[in-house]
């Protein structure tokens, strides 16, 4: 097992800081370096306060380069929103300047509100993703590249530059949810990152999807990783009245509220069975069948970390 630290910058309070929110992100990573975690990664999001990182490749190489060992990382680059031969030459540069320590997890993204943002069909991202994969790791391969594809065009041939330090290219991973996303990465042989969320027998599920379309395929070895995101607090007393005291503190209730921004005012969700809504900061849309297939199991989780969201749940399933 590896402990990491993830990083997104949820920001529930929309009048507290941005530069106040990235030092101590910037705090923080140097704290994991202190504390000998193994490395960290930043997340790639969009138009909301759910997370101030629009560019995951920026934050790796300005955060990364204050420190000397952790394994820095992309957790993940939305490989659609980019446009993938921007994306070689500044993942290139960020691998040079990061002395090789640079891991590019890459994956086709889900929030329907960015898609919109960039005026891309939400469901066009299996094939964009797939796309601008082929065209990046050709960039640094190849000394020329030509694309005549059915998103992006490369009209004449190019060389992109510079070319990664690490060869052929950094340390790669897909980020795999999904029946769809999890047979194209069991068609590679890089890292899969798989199963974040606390749904019971997920992972067995997910890895069984995997490997069983490696087999069709013929390919051997076993790439996939489960990749447990989990919110901790980290309390320096044995005295249980100071421990429960924490849990009802600011920090907490700023952590928990990360994941119900749907209260907040600045972000009115409407949400509605199998239905879309239109709140005035952007679309929202709900994975009913997703939800209402484990939904118990959620509520479970969401009520024993503290997360207000049962009623979101309930709200969701017309129940």
């Amino acid at each position: 097992m590896k402990i990491g630290h993830l990083f997104w910058q949820p920001t529930p309070d929309m009048n507290y800081s941005h530069h106040q929110r990235l030092s101590e992100t910037e705090e923080l990573v140097q704290m994991c370096e202190q504390l000998g975690f193994w490395g960290v990664s930043f997340g790639e999001n969009h138009f909301s306060n759910y997370g101030y990182s629009p560019n995951p490749l920026m934050l790796a190489v300005g955060l990364g380069r204050r420190t000397e060992r952790l394994n820095i990382a992309t957790g993940v680059a939305v490989l659609p929103y980019w446009n993938p031969i921007r994306f070689a030459e500044d993942a290139a540069t960020a691998d040079l300047l990061l002395n090789g320590r640079l891991e590019l997890g890459v994956g086709r993204g889900y929030q329907q509100l960015e898609f919109e943002g960039f005026g891309l069909p939400y469901e066009e991202r299996q094939e964009r993703f797939t796309e601008a994969l082929e065209i990046v790791l050709q960039a640094w391969t190849r000394p020329e590249i030509q694309v005549e594809g059915k998103y992006y065009r490369v009209p004449r041939a190019i060389n992109v530059l510079p070319k990664p330090m690490t060869k052929p290219h950094p340390r790669m991973y897909v980020a795999a949810f999904h029946e769809d996303s999890l047979k194209f990465a069991a068609s590679t042989d890089f890292k899969v990152f798989g199963v974040s969320q606390p749904v019971a027998g997920a992972a067995k599920r997910d890895h069984e999807i995997y490997m069983a379309e490696r087999r069709r395929l013929g390919k051997d070895g076993d790439f996939f990783t489960v990749a447990m995101n989990r919110q901790v607090y980290v309390v320096d007393s044995s005295s249980p009245a100071k421990i429960e005291a924490w849990t009802h503190s600011a920090p907490v209730d700023w952590a928990n509220e990360s994941f119900a921004i749907a209260e907040r005012a600045q972000t009115e969700y409407c949400v509605k069975q199998g239905a879309s809504c239109d709140p005035p900061t952007g679309k929202v849309r709900i994975d009913a069948a997703y939800v209402e297939a484990n939904s118990p199991i959620i509520r479970e989780q969401f009520l024993k970390a503290g997360v207000r969201l049962a009623h979101l749940l309930d709200s969701t399933l017309g129940k």
